[in-house]
Formats: C-alpha cells, structure tokens, sequence
C-alpha cells in the first residue's frame, strides 16, 4: 500500500478509532466519518478488497496506513487534503492499465462522501489534482451527491445500489429527522408495502399483496439477529425507531436466508452498537395536541458509555411515550360514556454491551423491553364513535409486553468469520373486554450459527444451521349473560433449518447467486374448554426454499438482476374445539393444515445518474402462491376453521426514485402497483357456500401505493444555525375485507406529514405536523361493519433535540 502525504496536509490532531476487519469499501466509509476527511473511493474495484482493524487514538495518517497496511489499495491526498483511494499500482500491473483504457472515466464516477459537493464537481470534469479543486471550489459548483446508504440483507454489507435484491432502506438518522415515533410513521413510504397499526402494542404487516388473517405472521421480522417468531398471531410487535442503525425492507419471499414466515418478505429492525472511544449522549423531547382530543408528550434518552478503552463499551436507549384517546365510547343507548377513551401508553429500554478481546473477537450481549398499556385501539366509524363493545357499555384494554435477551459472538478465522446468534424472548398480549379477557404469551429460544466468507476472492458464500423452540400459552375467559368458560391452548414448536448461499463473480460485471434452505417443523397443541381436554393435535411440516439469481452491472452507476425465489410459512394445527363441534354437525375439517409456498419471479434494475445526483430503483414480480391458509364458516357467524384455499397469483412493479436538484433540496418518489388475487373459488367447510371468489383481490392489500417526501436544508441560513423542512405524502388505494357476499370496502386515503425547525450540531427546535390534512378515511375496514382502522387526526408539536 502507498500512501502519498503532503508534509503539511494534515494536522497531527488524534482522533478515536473503531474500526473492525472487514470489507475494505465499508471500512473506508467509517473511517471518513470517524475522521471527518474528505474520501473519494471508486464503488466497483474495491469491492473485492480487504482492509485491518484499527482500535485506538491515532493521528488520521497513521490510522489510514493500518487500515490499508498491505490490502492491495493506496490512498493519495491532493492539496486540498482530500484522500483519493485506488487499487496500488503494483497490484494492477497490466491488468490495471487495461482497466484505465476501458473506464477512462472511471473517477467521473467515484463515490463522494463525508466531502463538499464540489470535489465530485472536480473529479466529473476530469481531474484529482489539488489545482483543480480548488478551481472548481472557486467558480462555485455545488452538484450534490445523493447519500450512500449501506444494507446486510444478503448477509454481507453492500451499498443499498450495489445490492440484487429489492430492498428499501431507513437509517436511524433518516428515522430521528422526520420525528417518526413507530413502524407506522413511515414504512409504508416503501414501495409495496402495507401497515395495520392496530393501536394496541402490535401491527400487522403486509408485503407485496401476500396478506393474511391468521396464523403465522406472512412476513419475517428480525430484531438485530433475533428472528421475532410467534405461533398463531399475523403481527409483529410495535417497535419504537428511536437509536436505531437502520430498517430493512427486503420485498419477495426471503426463505433461503430468512426462513419460515418470509413468504411476503422480511423487515429488519437494526439497532446501534456501542462505541468504544466516544462518549455520547442524546435526548429527544416532544409536546403535541391532536385536534378534538388532547395533548401527547414524548421523552427519550440514550447513551454511548466506553468502559474500557478499544474493549468494553455500553449503549442504552429509552422511551416513554404518552398518546391521548381521539375516540368516543358508547354505551349501550349509543349515548357518549367516554371522550377520547383509546388512550396509549408506552415505556421501552434497550441496552447492549459490547466486548473486543482482541481484533478478531466481538461480543455484544443484548436486552430489550417493552411495555404499553392501550384502551381500545385504532378502531372508529367514521365519526369517531367506537361501537364495537356497545353491548352493556363498558371499555376494552390491551396491555403488550416483550423482554428479549441475547448474544451475538463473530470471530475472524482469516478465510471465514463464524457467528454464535443466542436469544431468548417473552411477548404477552392480555385483553381485558365485556367480553371477557385473553392472555396470550408466547416464548421463544433461538440458536443460530453461521459462516460467512472473508477475503477478495471471486466466491462469496455463506453456510448457517438454526434451532427454535417456541411455545405458546392461550387463556381465554368469556363471560356473556348466561355464557361463562375457560377455555386454553397450548401450542409447541420445535423446529430446525440448514442454509447455505453462494455467490460467484463470473467477471467483474457479471455475478452468479445459488442458494438452499431446508426447514422442518413439529407442532403439537393441546386445548382445554372448562373441565373437558381434547385429545392433543399436531403435524409435521418441512420446506426446501432455493433462490438463484443474476446481476449484471454494465457499468459502476447501472445494475440489472434477476431473481427465482421461494418462501414459505409453516402450517397451522385446527383448535380441537372447532373439530368436535363440525364432527357433531356432521361436518369434516382438517385436523391441520399445511404450510403455504409462494414462488416468486423477478427483474429489476437500479441505476444512478447525474453525477450521482439521481437514482432509480424499479422491480417487476410475479408471484405463484399455493395452500393458502385462511378461514371459512363452518356455521354461519358463530364457528370457523383453518382451511387450504388453493391457490392465488401477484404480480406488480415496484418503483423508487431520489433526486438532489441542489446541495440543499433533494425529493423522492415511491410506489407500487398490485394485483394480487385468488386463482380459483374457495368454498365453506360443507362445500355449499361461496367464501372467496376467483379473481377478487385478496383481503387487506391496495391495489396500489404511492409516496413522495421533500428535503430541504439550508446549512447556517439563520444565524448561523441550519434551517430544515420536511415534507411526506402517502396515499392508498382501498382495501377490502370480508368474505362471500360480506365484503366490505374501505377508502383511498391520503397522509400529509411536516416538519421544519432550526438546528446546529448540539440541538434542534422543530415544529411538526402529522396528518395535516386529517384523513379520517377507512384505511382498514371490519367486514360488515363500519368500524375500521383509521389515523390519528391532525396533530400539531414542537419537537427538542439535544446531543453532545
């Protein structure tokens, strides 16, 4: 490695250093951060590339010789100190002169970061040179680049453009800029993408028109490494986005990496680490005032503690967040017994401790918990009084909790890293109605281990092996006039899977993806009603899920891949009371059902122009989707039960597009187009009554998405401090639900979001708006009913942000 240093070009400051082994591109993009330089890097010929560790205080000079102490790269450094980073010249040899011949205008296309827009100006017009910088500094081009986001959905760190797959990302930064509180606030600004924010501690998520009212949720969902696996309950659980890394959306079925529940996709909720060598500290303050309610109030904290120097460090984060009623409750006369009763609360905290025995060894041991008291949830008629619990008056309550702990150990062994992922997981839905009440808990222990390939080589591979045990405990109470039981489940999961993925780099524009899954399932459940236990029921499921793929990049700014992928959701075993009371009518359903596959075909493209100023990311899919498992009567309104319901198809296009007009305003456009409907009708358990229509859409999906946000940052516009403005729009076509001739519409709804404030680089103050134009609309309706999910209405705060 050479590097060129200017005696004077930087000052001998020492600056704190965490910089792991790894990829050399990743690392040289941390490295500029952490030194605050100027870095130019070419995105495609140093991918392949592999940099040191650094851990310490050192100067920025001397770190930098560490990090590329004999990879195969050098950086030099022009007058105007920025670091131009290359593949070394005795490296390259012929094969680098080539290189130079094909892609004269390969600096043209650098990738710019933690720079001033005009360096990428300087490089754009032909040259690295510290003169000609400068020069173009002074005639004041301001180009701007657009921001370079780094994903791991396939296991390995790639720029989000680089990566085959289709995948939108959120940073942590992105999160705490447009004041998003939850998942809901803004995931759906993904293309295909659709959120059921119950208002009750958990949501249900839906990914490219695979959606579903029972069973297993239809899209996997990871905290950091921690598959969040349930067994019988379709949603997540509510996750607050305040400290985090970065969110994930991985769209089509992901169950060769991602395993079982992956069918519409997976979600990745990624937190921060610690930091070994920095102290941090950041609070978040908020006060708002929703129309026709009353006031909220947000508080959140979190901490960055070194402890031993390069070896020991802390991060903790926590929320507590108080969110009023909007929704009247009836009583029985339809007279108002209480304004605004669907209040929530919610109080969270995440630690992590990280260990570095040495350069090669990393330790981070986790917890993460979670606690929220709701009344009533999101559910409204159109004019915002809630009739659902009407019989008798009375209120409805939900109380979420999750406490989650886990290790996660990566060792470098030179050829390969090994990784140890351990968790342990409680997550408690109670309800507490007229009704009566239910307790759900469910526990989980995951073990997973994984080999993933280091080095330059032209093969990428990764190889895992994962265990899971999961439980599940269902009490329920019901009391009516004249009608009170017990009635129980408990359903066991134990299941296993092995995995493995391999890429091959036919040439330097040409890649080759094959991969496997094989996954096994036994579930048993045993069920009580009063005094009387069914005799226990279960099965046997098991998958083998591949995935090939192929990507072409013609040039550095272009990609082109296609991809054949499977998912899978495992089977579902009947509630024994549904099978003994069809058996009395005479009436045969299935003691299980079995799991559900969905293949999915796929082309996309994604490609940056303009001096990087614009990117464009499109994908067209057709997905087959088989055994689908769903519900029907077996006596009208009073019993169902799991059924196989054939099979269904979708197909759509995925399109996202960022654009900087300028070094202080930037937009983006997102969207998604769906058709995603059943193959062939679906009939009752007596095979007399039509429950689903071949050719309807299925239940819970818009046919279309679309979304568009505005950026705007004006740097030390108002007494030196930044002035910002945000602005969001999510608009939804319909969803349906329901069954046979009981189907119910919802509407097209639209969301506008806001913010603008000042800001330096210790505080902000904001003013924000969500919902601005008060959508009331039915987002997701009830069948045969005129409740429905709706948003909160138009709520306007003010909003301090605080670091040091």
């Amino acid at each position: 490695m050479g590097l060129l240093l200017p005696a004077l070009a930087i000052a001998q400051e020492l600056f704190r250093f965490d910089l792991p082994a790894g990829p050399a591109n990743v690392a040289l993009r941390e490295y500029a951060r952490q030194s605050g330089r100027q870095v130019l890097l070419p995105r495609r010929q140093l991918k392949d590339y592999r940099s040191n560790a650094v851990r310490g205080r050192y100067a920025a000079d001397e770190a930098l010789s560490i990090l590329l102490a004999e990879s195969g790269l050098e950086a030099e450094v022009d007058t105007a100190g920025t670091l131009v980073v290359k593949v070394a010249d005795n490296t390259q040899g012929g094969e680098g002169e080539e290189m130079k011949q094909q892609d004269k205008g390969l600096l043209a296309r650098m990738v710019n970061l933690f720079t001033a827009p005009a360096v990428a100006a300087a490089v754009a017009t032909g040259g690295v040179t510290g003169a000609t910088a400068q020069t173009e500094r002074r005639e004041g081009d301001t180009r701007p680049v657009l921001e370079e986001v780094i994903v791991t959905a396939l296991k390995r760190e790639q720029a989000l453009m680089d990566a085959p797959i289709s995948v939108s990302a959120f940073t942590g930064d992105d999160l705490e800029r447009m004041g998003a509180d939850n998942l809901g606030d803004f995931l759906q600004r993904a293309p295909g993408v659709a959120v059921n924010d119950t208002g009750n501690g958990s949501q249900v998520i839906y990914i490219r028109g695979l959606s579903s009212i029972f069973g297993d949720p239809p899209v996997g969902f990871y905290l950091d490494e921690i598959p969040f696996t349930t067994i019988g309950i379709t949603g997540v659980p509510d996750v607050r986005s305040f400290d985090l890394e970065r969110v994930e959306v991985l769209r089509g079925p992901q169950g060769t990496l991602y395993g079982a529940s992956s069918l519409g996709g997976t979600i990745r909720i990624l937190t921060r680490d610690p930091e070994h060598n920095e102290f941090q500290f950041k609070g978040d303050v908020s006060y708002s005032d929703t129309e026709g309610s009353s006031d909220n109030r947000g508080y959140k904290a979190a901490v960055n503690l070194p402890l031993v120097n390069d070896t020991l460090s802390l991060r903790a984060a926590v929320t507590h967040e108080e969110e009023s009623g909007w929704i009247d409750l009836n009583d029985s006369t339809g007279a108002i017994e209480e304004e605004g009763y669907n209040d929530f609360d919610v109080t969270t905290w995440r630690g992590k401790l990280r260990f570095t025995p040495s350069e090669r060894v990393d330790v981070i041991a986790s917890a993460w918990n979670y606690d929220s008291d709701a009344s009533g949830g999101n559910l409204a008629n159109d004019n915002g009084l809630n009739d659902v619990f009407a019989v008798g008056g009375g209120r409805a309550s939900t109380d979420a909790e999750y406490e989650i702990y886990s290790a996660l150990v990566n060792i470098d062994l030179g050829a390969f890293t090994l990784s140890s992922s351990t968790a342990t997981m409680d997550f408690d839905l109670f309800s507490d109605s007229v009704f009566g009440t239910t307790d759900r808990l469910n526990q989980n222990f995951t073990q997973e281990f994984r080999l993933t390939s280091n080095g330059d080589s032209r093969i990428f591979w990764v190889a895992g092996a994962i265990y899971s045990e999961v439980e599940t405990f269902a009490e329920a109470a019901i009391s009516l006039p004249g009608v009170n039981f017990l009635f129980t489940e408990n359903t066991e999961s134990e299941n296993w899977a092995v995995y493995g993925e391999l890429t091959y780099s036919f040439s330097d524009t040409l890649d080759g993806t094959i991969g496997v899954r094989y996954f096994e399932d036994d579930r048993r459940r045993n069920d009580t009603t009063g005094d009387v236990a069914f005799p226990e029921l279960g099965g046997e499921y098991d998958d083998i899920s591949p995935r090939l793929s192929l990507a072409w990049r013609p040039d550095d700014n272009t990609l082109v891949y296609g991809t054949i992928s499977k998912g899978f959701r495992s089977g579902q075993t009947q509630p024994a009371v549904t099978v003994s009371t069809a058996a009395l009518l005479g009436i045969s359903v299935p003691e299980e059902v079995g799991a559900e596959e969905a293949w999915s075909f796929e082309a996309g493209m994604k490609l940056t122009r303009l001096d990087g100023r614009f990117s464009l990311e499109s994908a067209l899919y057709y997905i087959d989707w088989d055994d689908l498992q769903t519900v029907v009567e077996v006596v009208p309104a009073t019993l169902g039960a799991f059924m196989t319901a054939g099979s269904s198809s979708a197909y759509g296009l995925d399109l996202a597009l960022r654009y900087s007009l300028t070094d202080m305003l930037s937009f983006s456009i997102g969207g998604n187009w769906n058709s995603s409907t059943y193959d062939e009708d679906v009939l009752s358990a007596d095979g007399m009554t039509l429950v689903y229509e071949e050719g309807k859409q299925i239940n819970e999906f818009p046919k279309y998405t679309l979304s568009g946000s505005v950026d705007y940052l004006n740097p030390g516009a108002i007494n030196g401090m930044d002035f910002i403005a945000l602005a969001a729009l999510e608009h939804m076509a319909e969803r349906t639900t329901g069954f046979g001739a009981i189907r119910t519409s919802g509407d097209e709804t639209t969301r506008l979001n806001a913010r603008v404030g000042i800001q330096d680089e210790n505080w902000g103050l904001y003013l924000f708006g969500e919902n601005l134009n008060d959508e009331g609309g039915a987002v997701v309706p009830q069948a045969n009913s005129v409740l429905a999910l709706r948003y909160r209405p138009r709520t306007i705060g003010l909003n301090l942000k605080f670091n040091f």
